[in-house]
């Protein structure tokens, strides 16, 4: 099954990207991001949302990338959001913030 990062790649370059898992890489999961540039490159850092204050975050993966290669993945994800939302509807892009604990505590005090 071709992702939507392939069909993206084959339109620009009429080449699929087949990547291999390589002997360093490593699998995790992130529900924030923050990003710098500069004039040749952009940097995602990949973090976890701390539970209990959802402005900070703990890291688990910085990512380099020269700023053409950005531009094609922001292509790459525009095609991979659009193709979600179109299988399974449209994605909520502002989910509810979620309460710190010592919100949660005076709320079920006044309850």
């Amino acid at each position: 099954m071709e992702t939507p990062t392939q069909v993206t790649m084959e339109k620009k370059t009429g080449v699929a990207v087949d990547i291999q898992k390589g002997p360093d890489e490593i699998t995790t999961y992130a529900n924030i991001v923050g990003i710098t540039f500069g004039p040749d490159e952009v940097i995602l850092h990949f973090g976890l949302r701390n539970t209990d204050d959802p402005n900070k975050g703990t890291g688990v993966a910085k990512i380099y990338l020269n700023s053409a290669h950005a531009k094609r993945l922001m292509a790459a994800l525009g095609a991979a959001i659009q193709k979600i939302e179109s299988i399974f509807g449209e994605i909520n892009a502002n989910p509810v913030t979620k309460m710190t604990r010592e919100e949660l505590q005076k709320k079920l005090q006044k309850d």
